[in-house]
């Protein structure tokens, strides 16, 4: 191999950590997974009522694997229908996952059954041949290398096992979001977004605290332009707010820097410095994150491939489009053997 090949797989590694640090910080906030089944849970997702169907099916059995399982919002729902009757279900997932519900709830029916395995890539599973019945997957695997992640599936599937994924739709609701929610994303962050600005404020409002600093900041153009961006800024945003289908991003952006000017305003200046530094990495973490998923959701030829791959193993696919009302949710592919 030569240099530029090392230096090609040291960066593909270092992307591949980044992204693994992101997701784990995004999980563990303690974001709930699209199919949670604790006591908040929508009945009528039809992702959940997909999964359910799939559990409820006669003679369910045979150990089950999970990747990208996230939160474990599936072997959460596994276990909440079956109880102590479940399968064992191994759930994997590129961040480093450990559950809040699973570590604190050993008394759940069903708890033994789950395995989680955190830092494991679906190109790398580390499972024998032919360990799993069923395998699924719901907004997991279209992250993956699939050239590597499917041949990798169909190694640890059983001869007569089954296949279900749950995959973005380019014209999914969830990807309107991403896709509004990232331009909101790019206009908060840019160099004369809100955020920029309101951290360029700060100083000077904290010296408006006194007459002294009152007098210095008139005779300061540096803290007065700083004052016209800022208000342009908000100005920006009240207008994006007005016609926003997904207005989250802003408002909360909004609502931070204006917490962050009451702290100065009450003489903490260092406190909402750092209040904005820390909206701002978790602001840049959800871009990544937003990014990601218009990236990897996956086209007509993208599921058609996805399909041929999966059927080099042997077995017959389907795919068909995952509705809420009127709304496209997800494409759903099936393997059987």
């Amino acid at each position: 191999m030569t240099n530029a090949g090392f230096q090609e797989d040291s960066n593909a590694l270092a992307k591949l950590q980044i992204r693994g640090a992101n997701w784990s910080r995004f999980w563990k906030s303690g974001t709930v997974h699209a199919v949670d089944a604790g006591k908040d849970a929508d009945a009528s997702n039809p992702l959940i009522q997909f999964w359910q169907a799939e559990f409820g099916q006669p003679n369910f059995s045979g150990r089950v694997l999970d990747i990208g399982t996230g939160n474990g919002g599936i072997p959460r729902l596994l276990i909440g229908q079956l109880e102590a009757s479940a399968p064992l279900c191994d759930a994997v997932d590129l961040s480093d996952i450990s559950p809040d519900w699973w570590v604190q709830n050993h008394s759940v029916p069903g708890h033994d059954k789950l395995s989680f395995h955190g830092n494991t890539r679906a190109e790398e599973l580390p499972f024998a041949d032919g360990s799993f019945q069923h395998i699924y997957s719901q907004f997991g695997i279209e992250y993956t290398d699939l050239k590597k992640s499917v041949p990798e599936l169909l190694r640890v599937l059983q001869p007569t096992g089954s296949v279900r994924l749950i995959v973005h739709h380019p014209n999914s609701l969830l990807l309107q979001v991403a896709k509004e929610e990232f331009e909101h994303l790019q206009s908060v962050l840019a160099k004369d977004g809100l955020l920029a600005c309101a951290q360029s404020i700060l100083e000077p409002i904290y010296r408006a605290q006194s007459p002294e600093g009152i007098a210095q900041l008139k005779a300061d153009p540096t803290a007065n332009l700083a004052k016209k961006r800022f208000n342009q800024a908000q100005d920006d945003v009240s207008r994006r707010l007005a016609s926003a289908a997904y207005p989250d991003v802003l408002q909360e952006s909004r609502d931070c820097v204006a917490r962050a000017v009451m702290m100065v305003q009450r003489r903490d200046l260092q406190g909402g410095r750092e209040l904005l530094q820390q909206w701002l990495a978790e602001l840049q973490d959800n871009q990544m994150r937003l990014e990601e998923i218009q990236s990897h959701a996956l086209d007509v030829a993208g599921v058609e491939q996805l399909c041929a791959d999966l059927t080099a193993g042997g077995g017959k696919t389907e795919t068909t489009t995952l509705f809420r009302d009127a709304s496209v949710l997800a494409w759903v592919v099936r393997l059987d053997r």
